[in-house]
């Protein structure tokens, strides 16, 4: 992240608003409408919603800052200001630190996280009420280093969040691990170690998969090849069948972009956590194998097995395939950052044209080739997790390769490109290894799963009853402790809740502790409290509502355990040789699992006949249901078109033009031309300035500012004549450079002063003392105007003039150097005269 230092800001500028504001930070962006206009149109209520942690990267000079101290904090919300360093030494001039409420805090990016935590922020991330906001100084990017604050602070607050969530798991992942038990009869704890010595070929769904394809089809036999189930589709279109597929995301979006997978179910084995969707995970017919515990307590039926974390798929697939004994295991498609052009996923996957978008949050990565490119917050985060796992590799002696040279480098993970590679064997035979370890299973097998399955379920539910049954009584003597009058009561309905905790956190632990993760939000809401010393009143509201949560969360769980229950009653029912079809389509139908009519197939060897027409419509009606599934691009989420981010967008202009990013100029443009705003117009205009300009075509880029200028009401105006400006003033055309500053003079009151010197440079000198008399009459403390209005005292031989201005700065700085010198030349002068 660039530096900053205090020096390079300037001093601090005023507007007719009374608003006080660096303009490197700020340029002229509130002179307009002032800084409270501004910040009600941008912000409105949602930056004062009580329980919310807001992070807010800059503080727009400290503006942002007044803004929220002067609308008031609301009830147990807090705010953590993210500086620059330079920018906060600054603020000490314009905000007294010592006034600020405890609920208020101001940081230096490096200090964000240990921040975080001494706030207390992890209530607020499992309250979804955790947020990261932008400042006006990181939107517009006038001042480069903000870019790079922005990425680091989001950067850190995603990765914390992330593993808060990790370290409980959430509702989505409870319901389906459970929905999947009838689903997990076999760990994949029995494949580690099977592959010694062997390499794997793993494939993800990144833009290099693509070129890999035609080479990894010719050598199909020299690998064992691991797959994630978002690019069956693309492997199916290519020929290439895979021998394992991995799926990880509980997301109904996962069965949707998924659902190939089923073309391949007599062919690979299937790889899922144990919080797969279940909806993919129910229809599949093929061998399969799960990570994780089967259940989401203690229980006999759980497997010891590693869990690895990451956000993606191939984060799980990876790990895996450090654990099953590869010793060299190849990637391609795992590339976590965008190609040149903006792409960044497989040709044909569900996001193929949904490519770089400039409104999300993008960090700058280097690739294997050496450039320079781009990536999102959520590739960024799967980086750092990559780095771990491809660290534990190494200690392994593990050898990871990722053949695409367009990928983001990973540490401990070198490249090689396929073309270079020859020393793979000759022919490897997978599927004799994953069939002997992860047989097909026979109905008995599967009536002895369902049958322990059934009885832990029971168990556990009977055992959720009882403490049901705990927290009623709890909610009882919580309204009895509270509405007693005699001390004696109090003391007994006290001593009474006590054990009832001590029973629930003792006796029940595992299951209090799950519990408690599943309704984890209510748990938070009850316990959380803004004041550090509770009000009887609190204490009273905070046991009402954790003992509400307690019932509520255990209610839902006996729901969830109850319709467990019912589907392993169906899958026991799906063995008998005369099965009630009835109740079984009806199951199908409410787990959407129409795809498992295929199972019945593959059992009946004569064809499946019914006894009645309605059975036999009702089948017909759910194998339709699936055809109509499995059609390209069935269950695709709708992607709305959303309106531009002009600010954002003006901002990414500006800092590629800095960067010389010429592809992501024009990959804008391109966007910008898809828009109906009016906006639109002079920021593309802008952009094509700016492009022109990294091509040396400077007529054509003026061409393009001036068209900018005729959208007068266009805040890009201002980037367009300082450009026009700078321009003119390199080709020594001072008439168009003196129309410019000009009208950026009536903009800022920082273009006074270079606007003044063009006009002392052409000779006209007085008018360019008159400006100074505004600039300073306005900022009497800018001590280096003020040196440089001696130094053209001076040089008009104006030594009372020159003397005045030198002794205003040794008013404000007695040992400055130069003014002191400047003071003994005027004195020398003056004897002379």
């Amino acid at each position: 992240m660039e530096e900053s230092n205090p020096f390079e800001f300037g001093p601090f500028l005023t507007n007719n608003y009374g608003d006080r504001y660096l303009f490197p930070v700020n340029h002229s962006v509130f002179n307009r409408l002032g800084s409270k206009a501004v910040y009600d149109a941008a912000y409105g209520a949602q930056l004062f919603k009580e329980d919310t942690f807001y992070i807010l990267i800059g503080s727009d000079s400290g503006l942002l800052v007044d803004y929220i101290l002067k609308k008031g904090v609301p009830r147990k919300s807090k705010y953590l200001f993210v500086e620059l360093p330079g920018v906060l030494e600054r603020l000490t001039e314009v905000i007294d630190f010592n006034d600020l409420p405890s609920e208020m805090d101001i940081v230096e990016a490096p200090r964000v996280e240990q921040k975080l935590h001494d706030l207390d922020f992890t209530k607020y991330v499992y309250l979804d009420s955790l947020f990261a906001i932008e400042s006006f100084a990181c939107i517009d990017n006038f001042f480069a280093a903000y870019h790079s604050l922005s990425l680091h602070t989001k950067k850190a607050v995603e990765a914390l969040s992330f593993e808060e969530h990790a370290k409980v798991e959430s509702r989505v992942f409870t319901i389906h691990q459970l929905n999947n038990v009838t689903e997990n009869p076999n760990s994949s704890s029995s494949l580690n170690g099977a592959f010694q010595g062997k390499t794997a070929f793993l494939l993800g769904g990144g833009p290099s998969l693509d070129d890999a394809l035609p080479w990894i089809k010719k050598n199909r036999d020299r690998f064992v090849l691991l797959s994630v189930s978002r690019i069956c589709r693309r492997l199916k279109e290519a020929g290439i069948v895979p021998d394992v597929v991995f799926n990880a995301d509980p997301n109904f979006a996962s069965y949707a972009y998924s659902k190939e997978l089923f073309h391949f179910s007599k062919e690979c084995l299937f790889i899922n956590l144990n919080h797969s969707n279940s909806v993919l995970l129910g229809q599949w017919t093929g061998r399969k194998a799960f990570i994780g515990p089967l259940f989401p307590w203690k229980s006999p039926l759980n497997i010891e097995d590693y869990v690895p974390s990451g956000p993606t798929v191939s984060h799980v697939a990876l790990a895996k395939a450090i654990e099953m004994g590869f010793s060299t295991i190849l990637l391609s498609g795992v590339d976590l950052c965008h190609k040149a052009d903006g792409q960044c996923h497989t040709k044909g996957s569900p996001e193929d044209g949904l490519n770089l978008n400039y409104d999300s949050d993008l960090y700058e990565v280097t690739n294997y080739q050496g450039d320079t490119v781009f990536t999102t917050k959520q590739f960024a985060l799967g980086i750092d997790h990559l780095e771990k796992i491809a660290e534990k590799a190494k200690d392994l002696k593990v050898d990871i390769v990722n053949t695409a040279a367009e990928a983001a480098i990973i540490k401990n993970i070198r490249h090689e490109s396929l073309g270079s590679i020859q020393w793979l064997s000759e022919s490897i035979s997978p599927r004799n290894i994953l069939l002997k370890l992860i047989p097909e299973n026979n109905s008995e097998q599967r009536r002895n799963h369902y049958s322990k399955v059934k009885l832990e379920l029971q168990k556990t539910y009977a055992t959720l009853k009882k403490i049901q049954d705990l927290v009623l009584q709890a909610q009882k003597a919580t309204d009895s402790l509270f509405s007693g009058k005699m001390s004696a009561d109090r003391f007994k309905f006290k001593k009474k809740l006590d054990k009832i905790e001590k029973t629930l956190n003792n006796k029940y632990g595992s299951l209090a502790k799950l519990i408690k993760s599943f309704g984890i939000r209510d748990f938070f809401k009850a316990v959380y409290s803004g004041s550090k010393e509770w009000a009887d009143e609190e204490i009273k509201q905070m046991t009402i509502l954790y003992y509400k949560a307690y019932a509520k969360s255990v209610s839902e769980l006996l729901e969830v355990i109850d319709r467990c229950l019912a589907r392993v009653n169906v899958r026991v029912e799906e063995e008998k040789e005369e099965p009630d079809y009835d109740v079984i389509f009806q199951q199908w139908i409410k787990d959407k699992q129409f795809g498992r009519f295929k199972f019945f197939e593959q059992l009946s060897t004569d064809g499946l006949t019914f006894q009645k027409q309605s059975t036999e419509d009702f089948f017909a009606d759910i194998k339709k249901q699936f055809s109509e599934q499995m059609q390209p691009g069935w269950g695709y989420p709708t992607t709305d078109i959303k309106k531009i981010n002009f600010a954002l967008y003006r901002g990414m202009v500006r800092k590629f033009f800095k960067s010389h990013h010429e592809k992501d100029l024009f990959n804008i443009i391109n966007q910008l031309d898809f828009s109906e705003d009016i906006e639109a117009i002079p920021l593309k205009f802008l952009a094509e300035g700016y492009g022109h300009e990294l091509h040396g075509h400077t007529d054509a880029a003026l061409d393009s500012y001036q068209k900018v200028i005729e959208y007068e009401s266009s805040p890009v105006v201002e980037d367009a004549l300082n450009r026009i400006v700078s321009l003119s003033l390199e080709a020594n055309n001072f008439d168009d450079a003196r129309l410019g500053l000009e009208y950026l003079s009536g903009v800022s009151d920082n273009y006074l002063i270079p606007y003044a010197d063009l006009l002392w440079i052409v000779g006209e000198r007085f008018q360019a003392l008159d400006l100074f008399a505004v600039y300073l009459g306005k900022v009497p403390s800018d001590i280096s105007v003020m040196l440089k209005l001696a130094l053209y005292y001076l040089e008009l031989n104006s030594l009372d003039g020159a003397e005045m201005a030198v002794n205003h700065v040794l008013s404000l700085e007695p040992d400055n150097s130069l003014a002191l010198n400047l003071f003994k030349q005027i004195t020398e002068r003056k004897v002379l005269q």
